[in-house]
């Protein structure tokens, strides 16, 4: 696989580009966009279901807002809530808020109530600025804590010029939450130099400008709606809003190719879900730029896409995140030839140093996995009221005291050409029986098979408390696969250690709003039998149905038929001393460990019980019952009694 350096792009040569000028990027997000403004008045700013506004309009709307906040609250930083439809009059509501030097949280509607007031809680607002779709909601949240400011985009009549405040580039822009591991309201604290920096260097990479539609279709509580908007807006293109959590996956090509949409931006599992979605005469003419960040993303993503994508376009897989920004990139175009199955996070971006450091916090070298680190004067202010959590993992740079160090609980490890491969979060690496798995890499193997629409790999206890491997899958087609099957394919790529011991067959996977696949949400795995080639056959005797209780309680299976496979039922080598262990206490009888994979049945099992018990049995006699028992052909009667005569060999030795 090659890719070059981030680089600019030429395939936007009329984009009409405002190029930012020296030190403009240490500067306030006020001031290039009243840049922008000024350079093109009429040039559209942002279109929505509703609206479509010039960027002339759009500034009238944010200043007529940011008077009206002045108005009522001063010129003294503080937090807002900014609670409005995914509409434009969200895009002039934040400009307004930040243009009258405060910073804001967006809330979303569709969140629990129960969510929205523990952000509330923590944030501790000023003022929650609502529409007026969600003002009761808004006033009901606001009760004892704060005043509702309704915002209705009004007429010219109203003022409308720009509020002349001193504003900074280190000012606070906004204050972005996720739930984190813990489940409590986290806020990442940014500041506004950093969303110029990412605008920048957005504009020096892709040549983003007035010829551009910039997609943006996730909420605006997450960080990556914010960075679509100023992408466009930082850089005189046209904002174009589509809420995908209202109008789906389905409505999402049509619209992509009404608006003209250039340059696209959404996590690997929405493009997955919209790749899949896709008619094979699908093409989308207008699409130059689809920049994918949040997750890993597959060799297999990319060529299902470039049958759907123009030969000039790009796709820039960006490693990214809400404290650290754009670190590095891995440009695609639609002739480099990938080879490697998971797609790298690519090489390090200006004004980023990433290091890669173990557990002692010792720097790494090439090829060696360890936690990525951030070092840059554009880092995250920190966690809004968290400040130990800011202080473990935003660290002084001690050769630099504009720099920082930035921990970011994502693994990685560093390729000899300079490029850096993502490998997903530190708890996302599992140890499974002592073998240290990566989740990524497993998931990538499904890819590969062309069998799914998505595949994610989780790990789950099995009912003795030991971590195994469950995979979910949304099939491409039906039927879907067997597991025995699917198995067999994957054995020929995945040691036994990193073989998933479920599967879990899924319409579609859970996502996040901000389109990510959502781990928590996925179901727990039940205890039903897999779906295999060999119908069940329920127990004939005492013996049998013994067994069967003894493997269903081990595997968390019922009901387990007598010619199941231990293996596909999810069987391993741990499993299987727990499984002889309990025969041996149960029958009586010694049972090696390799019985139950050379005779991987409760009904071959259960013909070596019997042997045992009444003192062995002749080959003929055994030859018989294996017949009627299975109907083998005689070759794998051969196969099979061959087995039974080494674990006859093996009694008699002992």
């Amino acid at each position: 696989m090659q890719s070059s350096l981030p680089e600019a792009q030429n395939s936007n040569p009329d984009s009409g580009v405002l190029e930012f000028e020296p030190g403009e990027v240490e500067g306030s997000i006020a001031s290039r966009f009243e840049k922008v403004v000024r350079y093109n008045p009429e040039q559209l700013a942002v279109k929505s279901s509703r609206y479509a506004w010039t960027y002339a309009t759009l500034n009238h709307q944010a200043n007529q807002l940011a008077q009206s906040i002045l108005a009522e609250r001063g010129e003294a930083p503080e937090p807002v809530a900014v609670f409005c439809e995914h509409e434009a009059p969200m895009i002039a509501a934040i400009l307004g808020v930040m243009k009258s030097s405060k910073f804001f949280v967006a809330l979303d509607a569709s969140f629990p109530i129960t969510s929205l007031r523990a952000i509330l809680d923590d944030l501790q607002p000023t003022l929650i600025i609502s529409d007026q779709a969600n003002i009761d909601l808004a006033q009901d949240l606001a009760t004892g804590r704060c005043n509702v400011m309704a915002f209705k985009p009004q007429g010219d009549e109203a003022s409308s010029t720009n509020p002349t405040l001193e504003l900074s580039g280190a000012m606070t822009y906004g204050i972005f939450y996720t739930s984190g591991s813990t489940g409590q309201p986290k806020g990442v604290q940014r500041n506004q130099s950093q969303e110029v920096q990412r605008a920048w260097l957005e504009n020096r990479l892709f040549d983003i400008g007035p010829t551009d539609h910039q997609s943006v279709l996730t909420s605006f509580s997450f960080i990556t709606a914010s960075a679509d908007m100023l992408r466009a807006l930082l850089n005189g293109a046209t904002l174009c809003m589509f809420d995908v959590k209202k109008y789906g996956v389905a409505r999402l090509a049509k619209w992509i190719d009404q608006e003209a949409i250039s340059s696209l931006r959404m996590p690997p599992a929405l493009f997955r879900a919209l790749i899949f979605s896709l008619p094979a005469e699908q093409r989308f003419s207008s699409v130059r730029l689809t920049i994918l960040l949040g997750e890993v993303l597959f060799k297999n993503d990319i060529e299902r896409a470039r049958l759907h994508f123009p030969a000039h376009s790009v796709f820039a897989n960006i490693l990214s995140g809400s404290e650290y920004g754009h670190i590095a990139m891995f440009k695609i175009s639609q002739d480099i030839e990938l080879t490697d199955s998971i797609i790298p996070g690519g090489f390090p971006l200006q004004d980023k140093e990433v290091w890669l450091l173990d557990e002692t916090s010792r720097r790494l070298g090439f090829n060696e996995i360890g936690e990525i680190a951030v070092r840059s004067r554009f880092l995250a202010v920190g966690y809004w009221h968290q400040t130990e959590l800011t202080q473990e993992r935003f660290l002084p740079d001690a050769e630099d005291s504009q720099q920082r160090i930035y921990l970011s609980g994502d693994l990685g490890r560093m390729r000899t050409d300079g490029c850096l491969e993502f490998l997903g979060r530190k708890d996302s690496m599992v140890k499974i029986r002592g073998y240290r798995v990566e989740l990524a890499a497993v998931e990538a193997v499904l890819h590969e098979l062309g069998l799914f629409k998505d595949a994610v790999v989780a790990p789950h206890p099995d009912p003795s408390g030991e971590k195994r491997l469950v995979a979910y899958l949304v099939p491409d087609s039906q039927p879907t696969p067997t597991v025995d099957t699917l198995r067999d394919q994957l054995a020929e790529k995945l040691p036994d250690y990193m073989m998933p011991s479920v599967f879990v067959f899924l319409e579609s996977l859970p996502l996040t709003l901000t389109g990510k696949a959502d781990r928590q949400a996925l179901p727990l795995p039940d205890q039903s039998r897999p779906k295999l080639a060999q119908p069940y056959t329920a127990a004939r005797n005492a013996l049998e149905a013994t067994l069967a209780d003894i493997w269903g309680q081990a595997l968390g299976v019922n009901p387990v038929g007598i010619q199941d496979n231990f293996l596909d039922l999810g069987g391993n080598s741990l499993l299987a001393i727990r499984i002889t262990a309990r025969v041996q206490e149960v029958f009586r009888v010694d049972v090696p460990l390799r019985t139950l994979f050379d005779l991987p049945t409760i009904a071959e099992l259960a013909v070596f019980i019997s042997e045992a018990q009444n003192g062995g049995v002749t080959d003929a006699e055994l030859n018989k019952l294996l017949q009627e028992v299975e109907g083998l052909s005689e070759q794998e009667v051969a196969q099979r009694l061959a087995s039974y005569q080494r674990q006859k060999r093996f009694r008699q030795e002992r």
